[in-house]
């Protein structure tokens, strides 16, 4: 009887722990949030940056001495580009993690609490073995799937988002070396 009640104790344990970690996901949704948000913002200062470029090219053109660093344009507006692209992405990623994240803890939740219920029953002497064993088989291959996704799309939109924060730097500084050649002819 002393085995009962420690399983019982161990089994509250767990789920004082799983709540704990499923009470979490709001948290770690709302970082996702945030990350999809500044990609965002990157992305339309990308875009803003690049169509102003446009306009300051089209003004420079009449005025420039030789080529004016248009290689230097090409460059910022390769690198703008590309990080607009990666920056959309990593908030695919992003998304999908953020997915993946929420799915694992409900299935996490739910093979728990199926297995609570199994034991319920067992120990009230009812029983129907291959209903439990199908929906807690099928609630722990949902929550073994899911987590490894959401680990790998959080480190892939890590990366990305990082590649096009430094895009956006590289697209910035060639398009400083292209104003100042041009701006200093004048």
């Amino acid at each position: 009887m002393a085995d009962l009640g420690d399983s019982t104790k161990r089994q509250d344990e767990f789920d004082s722990i799983l709540d704990e970690f499923h009470s979490t996901a709001p948290a770690v949704t709302e970082l996702i949030k945030v990350k999809i948000a500044f990609w965002d913002k990157l992305a339309i200062l990308n875009a803003g940056t690049l169509a102003l470029s446009f306009s300051a090219a089209s003004s420079f053109r009449g005025h420039s001495v030789g080529d004016g660093g248009v290689g230097y344009l090409f460059a910022a507006w390769k690198l703008l580009i590309l990080s607009i692209l990666l920056a959309l992405v990593a908030q695919w990623c992003a998304i999908g993690s953020a997915t993946h994240f929420h799915n694992w803890t409900l299935a996490l939740r739910v093979h728990r609490r199926l297995q609570r219920i199994r034991e319920s029953l067992d120990r009230e002497g009812l029983s129907m073995p291959e209903l439990q064993a199908d929906l807690q088989a099928d609630a722990k291959k949902g929550a073994d799937r899911a987590k490894p996704y959401a680990q790998r799309l959080e480190r892939a939109a890590q990366w990305i988002g990082t590649v096009a924060c430094i895009s956006a730097v590289g697209g910035f500084y060639w398009l400083y070396t292209f104003a100042r050649l041009n701006l200093t002819r004048f």
